[in-house]
């Protein structure tokens, strides 16, 4: 019988997590630790699915965060008077960092085009320190 995992999101830091099923109602969020109970499950399945799942989630909501700053932004500059008009655009917030999850996106994107033609294996590998333990030590 496979694992059974579940989508949640932490009521700090919204963000979206899988968790295994348990029978305690308790888990903390990996990001900020926050320790809380489960109030909604916003997905059910085996472990791919649920991360796929929460990629989405998280893709979404960083979208949303990003436009809610630009409108706030814009609705900043319409209040201002011509005048201030020249200042406020040189004061508007300009974000140093490119978004959380953009930097892993782009990464990934570019990881499955030169990876895509030999997946056989399907990314497992032998370490050499389990190939060494079947030697017998000489002395």
């Amino acid at each position: 019988m496979p694992q059974e995992f579940q989508v949640v999101q932490c009521y700090s830091c919204s963000t979206f997590q899988v968790h295994q099923v348990k029978k305690a109602l308790k888990w903390a969020c990996k990001m900020c630790g926050e320790k809380q109970s489960i109030k909604k499950v916003f997905g059910r399945g085996t472990g791919a699915e649920c991360r796929q799942h929460v990629q989405k989630l998280n893709t979404r909501r960083g979208d949303l965060d990003t436009i809610k700053q630009t409108v706030t932004l814009a609705s900043d500059v319409d209040l201002l008077d011509d005048n201030t008009a020249e200042t406020a655009t040189e004061m508007q917030y300009v974000p140093t960092e490119i978004g959380k999850w953009s930097q892993f996106v782009d990464a990934q994107q570019d990881g499955d085009n030169n990876s895509s033609s030999d997946d056989d294996d399907e990314g497992l590998t032998t370490s050499s320190l389990a190939n060494a333990r079947g030697r017998k030590r000489k002395g």
